[in-house]
Formats: C-alpha cells, structure tokens, sequence
C-alpha cells in the first residue's frame, strides 16, 4: 500500500511539473514574439518606407537612328593589289 500511495505522489509531482513546464514555455513563447514585434515596429520607425509617387517615368528614348528605307545598302568591295612599281 504504501509503493502505490509514492507512485501517487511522484504522479502529482510530474503534473505538476507538466503545468509548470507548459505555463514557463507560453510565458517565453509570448515574450519572443512580442520582442519581435518590438523591434519591427522600431525598425519601421527608424527607417520609414520610401514611397515613391504613382506616375510611370517616361519611356527610354530609342538610342539607335532610323535608317530611311531609299539609301541603298553599302556594298564594301574586295582590295585590289597596287602593282609593284
């Protein structure tokens, strides 16, 4: 009788252990996330976002000039040799 009445108290003793352990890690689990948001929030504060007006830029302006369509393709033609004087 008196083994059963020691498992019942190490039994106890083990919840009690559980509920202790379970409310340390919550406790924890809320302090990390609320330092966290701590320091995002103060980080946003420090450096705001840059907002950027809404209007496009315009668009790049072409770098390469148009040829008209009446100049004639360049012919490039093979090099003569001179004669030997």
């Amino acid at each position: 009788a008196n083994l059963r009445g020691e498992i019942k108290g190490i039994d106890g003793q083990i919840a009690s252990a559980k509920a202790g352990t379970l409310k340390w890690t919550t406790g924890m689990f809320v302090a990390q996330t609320a330092l966290v948001m701590g320091v995002l929030f103060s980080l946003v504060k420090l450096n705001p976002p840059n907002v950027q007006p809404t209007a496009y830029p315009p668009p790049a302006q072409e770098m390469r000039l148009s040829v008209p369509a009446t100049v004639p393709p360049v012919v490039v033609q093979p090099a003569v040799p001179r004669p030997a004087p």
